[in-house]
Formats: C-alpha cells, structure tokens, sequence
C-alpha cells in the first residue's frame, strides 16, 4: 500500500496560517501548504528551514571569481607574454574576466539550486489527483499531512485536526 497524506482545506489565507502555526506548535514537522497566490509572510511560521538560495548564489559567486582570476594568474606565469611593457603578473587586467565567471557561475548555480530546492522537474504529484488539491490553484488554502508523521499517529490527532477549522479533510495518495 502506497503511503498516503491528509489534505486539510480551508477558505482564507488567515485560517490557514493559524492552522499551520497550531500544527507546528503540536509538533508536526511534516507538512506542506498548496496555495493559489503568493503569500510572501507565509514561512515565518517557525518551520525548519535550508540554506536559502541568496547564500548559495554568494558562494557560487565567489568561487567562480576565484577560479576566474586563478586561472588567469597561472596562465600569466606559464606563458609569459611582454606586450607593451607590462609587467607579466598585471592584475587589473584580470579584473572583467574574473568579475564575468564570477557572474556567470553565480547565475548557472542559482538556476540549478532553484530548480533543486523547488523539487523540479516534478512532472506529476499522486497528491494532485484528489479533489482537494483540485481548488487549490482556484480558492481554497490546502495543508497536506503526510501519514508517517509521528504526530499524526498519536490518538488526540484526529481530534486536533477537526479542532482545527477546515472545510473538508481528505485522505489522498502520497
């Protein structure tokens, strides 16, 4: 038997950050919310965070600029090249070369971690198929359970989730 996920519906946006605020302070850790708009306050409910995209793109910046300016560097020294009397380590013209692979891994980088922390390509969701999820992208604010939860295995849970205020609840495929 596939292992299956709990789809809570509710009507506004309040209801269902109040739901996943109460769910989180009764120590459920694995839940996610479907919802038809942005909501950019919506993840200051306390839930356990990754490295964010902007520190990943810093770093792949910086190294890509490291790794620009160091290749030059070795270049200049292995084959030396005496053009206009420069002196043959002259580093301010290292300067737009490092400064482009440091842009351009940034930007290959951040695309990558994007697509990565977005769980893409995700071509198909099992959770989709219920008609819970269906109002999701219209009217209605969903917060899916999944069953293997530890919290969603103790007997007061059934009681808290109906205390909890949603239109309807679902059990749907995970």
């Amino acid at each position: 038997m596939s292992p299956r996920r709990l789809a809570l519906s509710f009507d506004s946006a309040d209801a269902l950050r109040s739901a996943c605020e109460r769910l989180h302070q009764a120590g459920f850790s694995s839940f996610e919310a479907l919802l038809p708009h942005a909501m950019p306050a919506f993840d200051e409910t306390g839930r356990p965070g990754r490295p964010g995209i902007p520190a990943i793109i810093v770093g792949a910046g910086a190294f890509g600029a490291l790794a620009g300016f160091l290749l030059q560097a070795i270049g200049a020294h292995d084959y030396p090249a005496n053009s206009g009397g420069r002196p043959v380590f002259s580093w301010p013209s290292f300067i737009p070369i490092t400064f482009e692979l440091g842009v351009l891994t940034a930007v290959i980088v951040g695309i990558v971690a994007f697509l990565w922390r977005a769980g893409l390509p995700n071509y198909h969701h099992p959770a989709f198929a219920g008609s819970a999820c269906d109002r999701a992208v219209i009217d209605r604010y969903v917060v899916l359970l999944r069953a293997e939860d530890p919290a969603l295995a103790t007997d007061w849970s059934r009681d808290f989730i109906g205390e909890l205020g949603a239109v309807s609840v679902e059990e749907v495929a995970a």
